[in-house]
């Protein structure tokens, strides 16, 4: 079992759907599919119940998800934690982009010179997305909402 198969396991738990974790994840959904497949054949459970296009958590999955989320936590304490002690400033930035898209990047590689360490993570949804969702934590718009 590798450390990758238990962060995209989580990333479908996030999204509840196959295609969606995989357009976060930047990897093919086929390429998703066989990875959580192989984690299920390696734990010797399925973790979904697959419905049509749908997949649902069962039992199994419910159960591996509580303890593979703390277990993924505590590893990103961890690394966040020697982080800390060594003065490097790391972590990721969620931006959502509305605006200014021609300005960005110039900025970006500006940034990443500053502060290698820090990820940035690109969003582009809908306006309606962005209203639902909330799940950035910088939002360039040209807009005051």
């Amino acid at each position: 079992m590798e450390l990758l198969q238990l962060r995209y396991f989580c990333t479908v738990v996030k999204y509840g759907n196959i295609t969606k974790a995989a357009e976060e994840l930047r990897i093919s959904q086929p390429s998703l599919s066989k990875t959580i497949s192989n984690l299920e054949k390696e734990l010797g459970v399925t973790l979904f119940d697959r419905i049509g296009k749908h997949i649902l958590l069962n039992d199994f999955g419910k159960a591996f998800y509580r303890r593979v989320s703390t277990g993924l936590n505590s590893i990103d304490d961890g690394l966040l934690e020697l982080a800390d002690m060594s003065n490097v400033q790391t972590g990721h930035v969620n931006l959502l982009i509305l605006a200014a898209s021609n300005l960005m990047p110039e900025l970006f590689i500006s940034f990443h010179s500053r502060y290698p360490h820090i990820k940035l993570h690109l969003k582009h949804p809908s306006r309606h997305e962005l209203i639902l969702s909330g799940d950035c934590d910088l939002c360039i718009s040209a807009t005051p909402e």
